[in-house]
């Protein structure tokens, strides 16, 4: 390969993974334009692998193409947060599950200590809350040794994360849901499938009954950024 192609290769690859980072950390608001020729400039490098990376991000469903108009961050979409949420809940469902059925007493305590070392750091309103409660949901994933599932979830929190990020400011919000999520916890180290199961439905619910209400926060928010 010509050491030209070599580096515009290596370029493509790098603008990818930064604008990746940068969709996915919401450093640009729900359906802002991304110019690549702005962007390009910003990156001190050609149109090309900035086109190419919003490509691939297009692929991954991380961004959107409008024919003749160009690419754009995904709007809020409240019937898609839904969908994506349910689906988390049934895929934790499955991992709870198979935990108390099948995990030994080492692994559930393991997973109930971190679960509760994320819930303490979580009421401290620390800044990385967020993530924090991605890994909550993560983090029983692993325990139940799900790879397929943790890669779904996964994706599921990076289309959602912004979302999440306006969950977590809202101190009304964020106290009621760790009161949840810490029943499952203590569900989960007793082994009470019947009562974790109903304290993931009362999450599901909650959630999706906040989607509208953040959606509608995250356009005031957007439209402030204008």
């Amino acid at each position: 390969m010509p050491s030209n192609a070599l580096n515009d290769a290596k370029s493509s690859a790098a603008i990818y993974s930064q604008l990746k980072t940068m969709v996915l950390n919401h450093a640009f608001s729900p359906s802002q334009q991304l110019q690549p020729w702005s962007l390009a400039d910003a990156f001190k490098v050609s149109a090309t692998p900035v086109r190419e990376a919003l490509i691939r991000l297009n692929a991954e469903g991380l961004v959107v193409v409008y024919p003749n108009k160009g690419f754009f961050m995904k709007p809020l979409n409240i019937a898609e947060s839904r969908e994506l949420y349910t689906l988390r809940s049934q895929l934790l469902k499955c991992s709870i599950e198979h935990i108390i059925d099948h995990a030994g007493r080492e692994t559930v305590s393991a997973l109930v200590g971190t679960l509760q070392v994320h819930l303490l750091a979580m009421r401290m309103v620390e800044s990385d809350a967020a993530l924090r409660l991605e890994l909550i949901f993560e983090e029983c994933l692993h325990a139940a040794g799900s790879s397929v599932c943790f890669e779904v979830v996964h994706g599921v929190h990076e289309k959602t994360r912004y979302l999440r990020s306006l969950f977590v400011e809202d101190g009304q919000y964020l106290d009621r849901y760790l009161e949840i999520v810490g029943d499952i916890a203590t569900f989960i180290q007793e082994r009470e499938k019947k009562s974790a199961f109903e304290r993931l439905r009362d999450e599901l619910e909650f959630k999706l009954d906040c989607v509208p209400k953040l959606c509608d926060a995250g356009l005031v928010r957007a439209f402030r950024c204008q």
